[in-house]
């Protein structure tokens, strides 16, 4: 019991804090029911009040009271209720410190167990060590003894494998001088046949350039030749219109009386599309003023004149240029 209480202080002290609680508050209870009614009976000898006051206050008294008896019995109910929790915790501890003492006691025999048993196992052990030892002596001399046997065989066969690799470099050797010929060969053909693609395009390409070169002069000869004919062709389509456009303004020429027939006046006429006439402009007088005026009025009568209906040969009649004989 007195380890118990040394262990936990905290919960003797708190036991005794309870206690003194309830004692106090139980002599404070018993004080104030013993005064109320002498003080009540020295207000009612003391004041004369009426009774309505009297019983109000004495609700008021009484009111005061169940409220303080209410509080106390709250108070000692948590206090009943804190005694309760205290005990329980002490209860969970002295378990605790129960289980705490049994495992201890297991944990104790447990390990008397195994102490035996580890010196039970080494005792045996001892024993299977030895013969374990004599089982590898005997086992390490008999790999020792194919170890060395393996050895051997290895000797032999690494002078075998030193003689087929001195083979293998040889043949290594030779495969290698023939790859190298073959490819300064296959080297040597490609080159050739690069060579001989560069100049088959080359020739390729002159024959090309030169029958480009010598279509170029035959369409430029034929354009020439077209173009040659039909400025020929136009020339004779012009001068069959200025024939046309002379006879034209000649039927409506009238002589002035008193000049020859033999003047000549050149003149500009200029003309719309459709052959009217838009102006008339002496170039070269014929000496005559009359004369000139003469053909400028025939002109003038004439229009419109007549003209190609290509607009390309019309252009050389826009301003045409003429020299007028009757």
């Amino acid at each position: 019991m007195f380890d118990t209480i040394r262990s936990h202080p905290s919960a003797l002290v708190l036991a005794i804090l309870i206690h003194l609680m309830l004692v106090a508050m139980l002599s404070f209870s018993l004080d104030w029911s013993a005064k109320k009614p002498e003080r009540i009976k020295s207000i009612i000898q003391a004041t004369a009040v009426n009774q309505a006051d009297v019983l109000k206050e004495i609700e008021n008294i009484n009111a005061t009271k169940d409220k303080q008896k209410q509080q106390q019995a709250n108070e000692l109910k948590k206090l009943k209720k804190e005694i309760k929790r205290v005990k329980a915790e002490k209860k969970a501890q002295q378990r605790a410190v129960q289980k705490v003492k049994r495992d201890a006691k297991q944990q104790i025999k447990k390990l008397s167990q195994i102490k035996s048993k580890q010196q039970r196992e080494i005792k045996q052990l001892s024993l299977k060590q030895q013969d374990d030892q004599k089982k590898k002596l005997a086992e390490i001399k008999k790999q020792l003894a194919e170890e060395e046997k393996r050895l051997i065989t290895l000797r032999l066969e690494s002078n075998r494998q030193k003689q087929d690799i001195e083979i293998v470099k040889k043949q290594t050797a030779e495969l290698k001088k023939k790859q190298q010929k073959e490819h300064q060969r296959l080297a040597k053909l490609k080159e050739d046949a690069e060579k001989k693609r560069k100049k088959q395009a080359q020739e390729a390409l002159e024959k090309k350039i030169r029958f480009k070169a010598e279509q170029d002069v035959r369409e430029k000869a034929l354009q020439a030749q077209l173009a040659s004919e039909q400025q020929l062709k136009d020339d004779k389509e012009i001068s069959r219109y200025l024939a046309i456009i002379n006879e034209k303004i000649r039927r409506n020429f009238l002589v002035p009386g008193g000049t020859s027939k033999d003047l000549i006046c050149s003149l500009e006429i200029k003309l719309i599309p459709g052959g009217e006439v838009i102006n008339v402009k002496i170039l070269k007088s014929s000496g005559s003023s009359a004369y000139d005026q003469a053909v400028k009025i025939a002109v003038a009568r004439a229009s419109p004149l007549p003209v190609p209906p290509n607009n390309k040969l019309f252009d050389r009649f826009r301003k045409l240029k003429l020299n007028f004989t009757p």
